[in-house]
């Protein structure tokens, strides 16, 4: 029901899917704290300040509010809540850390964030391979990827030599279509 009504108040429970694990080079992070305070080091998923790039989970938030330091269970697309116990290899449990809003092209690091938004997580490249669902509760049906191909919709651009003539070839192009 949460799901379903993008619940986003803190006693929701919380649930997020994780579409996409991607690599982004260190220098591009935001330099400041969720205090303004200025961020030197930044470390990979094993604790190594030396990495030039870091793993991240992008995701969207369906239902509850994400926090960092929020302990939630990364359920893979084999995972059934009514097997209980005999499904825990399917299930992990990890602790969320910078959490950042996407802001267009940008990343702003926040302390949580409601159902809704787009986030990125770091520090979970170790867990994800490509997709999950991430959850605050085992009695949560894992979401499932979406494989799909796209054909292009634009096969040839046309476009006068002179922008004078801009008038005309939308004109010709308004008669084509009614015909």
């Amino acid at each position: 029901m949460s799901i379903e009504v993008c619940d986003y108040s803190p006693e929701a429970p919380c649930v997020a899917f994780i579409s996409k694990m991607f690599v982004v080079p260190t220098k591009l992070l935001p330099q400041r704290g969720l205090n303004g305070e200025i961020l030197s080091n930044f470390s990979d998923e094993n604790g190594n300040s030396e990495s030039d790039e870091c793993f991240f989970a992008f995701a969207r938030i369906f239902s509850g509010v994400l926090c960092c330091g929020q302990m939630v269970f990364v359920l893979s697309t084999l995972y059934d809540p009514l097997k209980g116990e005999s499904m825990l290899k399917p299930i992990q449990v990890v602790e969320l850390h910078s959490l950042y809003l996407m802001m267009g092209q940008g990343l702003k690091l926040v302390a949580s964030a409601k159902a809704g938004n787009v986030v990125v997580f770091r520090g979970l490249g170790q867990h994800i391979l490509k997709s999950a669902t991430l959850s605050s509760t085992k009695n949560c049906w894992p979401f499932s990827s979406m494989a799909f191909q796209v054909a292009s919709t634009l096969r040839i651009a046309i476009e006068p030599s002179d922008p004078a003539d801009s008038g005309a070839l939308i004109l010709c192009q308004i008669t084509n279509l009614t015909q």
